[in-house]
């Protein structure tokens, strides 16, 4: 039986992470409303994936399959991913370890480890079966059965999305690196599960087994918002997700309600700094089985995959009110949940941006990255966002 003492930290509920996720309000239900739980997802069926099978005509699947590989920064980070993907897996040890039944301590256990590991928060929840895709990422029939998700962010290199516009050479790779390190966390973590006796599944880009931002939600990092993305109250959309699907014995956290479905209902700010108007301006209606937004996922992929100044589109992600560039945990260190408190920053962000028209400070003089794209065997300048200037007083 393993010695409890001095492992208060296991059994009391101090603060794991460097945010205080254990202050925020929690609910039984997730914020938005689920109209069907038997619908599940297909990977070949997201927008991207359309592209790149040539649904939408030749030349768009040619520049789909290309996108990333075309911005060296993205390439050398994109090349890795598959290699850690395919890590062979342990088997299940045959013999459980001698682990306290107790599943609370045992999730504390799982979050500490997942931190340690590099995560920026963790939370846990029971697996809904419509998270669950219909097939894996080469469309062959995925049955994928387990209780739970461990589901862990990382957040986006803040200064990099600080001084981008939103759709610039440096937003793919700011993606790509958290992708690495997430594939990186969640193979480690789920083979530390199997070594305690317990099957576990990574799910990480080109890996996945379930679609990200229910579970987000689910195990209290966030809510669905008007971008028809999760949206964690410390740092807003500008990060990326991934998970581990295991059946060891834990404790759910609940879904929490920051009041974002209310702040989304007026604020507006993403849809209208989009660039292709992907972002509904209006209100919640029924589709795929839940009441929300509604974001027209076409236009947003294509956009992405033909714009000139880039690789990926985070326009909306940059401009909403959550996505502090210092939205540190120094910022909550000692906070008591207090709702007032980081409505007080979200609506200080959400001034700045309108007085400045939406553009941060720091893109005049924050921009490392060179604008470099691939033409046949060379590298070349090509194009950067233009900035308008001010009109003429």
């Amino acid at each position: 039986m393993i010695d409890l003492s001095r492992r208060d930290i296991l059994i009391n509920d101090s603060q794991l992470g460097p945010y205080p996720l254990e202050k925020l309000p929690r609910v039984d239900k997730i914020t938005t409303q689920v109209m069907d739980e038997t619908i599940r997802p297909v990977q070949a069926e997201n927008e991207l994936s359309r592209c790149m099978r040539g649904i939408y005509g030749e030349e768009i699947q040619k520049k789909a399959q290309s996108m990333t590989l075309l911005n060296p920064m993205c390439e050398a980070i994109f090349s890795t991913v598959p290699y850690i993907g395919s890590f062979p897996e342990n088997p299940v040890a045959e013999h459980k370890a001698p682990l306290p039944e107790d599943p609370a301590l045992i999730s504390r256990h799982i979050k500490k480890y997942t931190y340690f590991l590099g995560a920026d928060q963790v939370g846990i929840c029971k697996v809904p079966k419509r998270t669950i895709y219909q097939d894996d990422a080469k469309g062959q029939s995925l049955e994928c059965d387990y209780k739970y998700a461990i589901v862990f962010l990382m957040r986006k290199d803040p200064e990099s999305i600080a001084a981008s516009h939103g759709d610039e050479w440096v937003d793919g790779p700011a993606s790509w690196v958290v992708y690495q390190r997430l594939a990186l966390i969640s193979v480690t973590l789920a083979r530390y599960i199997r070594t305690l006796g317990y099957p576990a599944r990574a799910s990480h880009m080109f890996n996945y087994a379930t679609l990200l931002p229910r579970l987000v939600v689910e195990a209290g990092l966030g809510e669905f918002s008007r971008m028809g993305i999760a949206v964690n109250p410390f740092y807003g959309a500008t990060f990326k997700a991934a998970c581990v699907l295991c059946d060891l014995p834990l404790e759910p956290d609940k879904p929490i309600d920051f009041g974002l479905q209310s702040y989304c209902e007026t604020c507006g700010l993403c849809a209208q700094q989009c660039p292709v108007r992907a972002i509904p301006a209006g209100e919640k209606v029924e589709y795929n089985g839940y009441k929300t937004w509604v974001h027209e996922r076409k236009r947003c992929a294509l956009y992405c995959v033909n714009h000139p100044h880039g690789d990926i589109c985070q326009r909306c992600t940059k401009v909403c009110p959550f996505n502090r560039p210092d939205g540190t945990p120094e910022q909550f260190r000692g906070w008591d949940g207090d709702l007032d408190y980081l409505y007080r920053l979200v609506n200080e962000q959400r001034d700045k941006n309108i007085k400045n028209a939406c553009e941060d400070p720091k893109e005049k003089t924050g921009k490392w990255w060179f604008p470099l794209r691939k033409q046949g065997e060379r590298l070349q300048d090509t194009i950067e966002y233009t900035y308008k200037e001010p009109a003429a007083e």
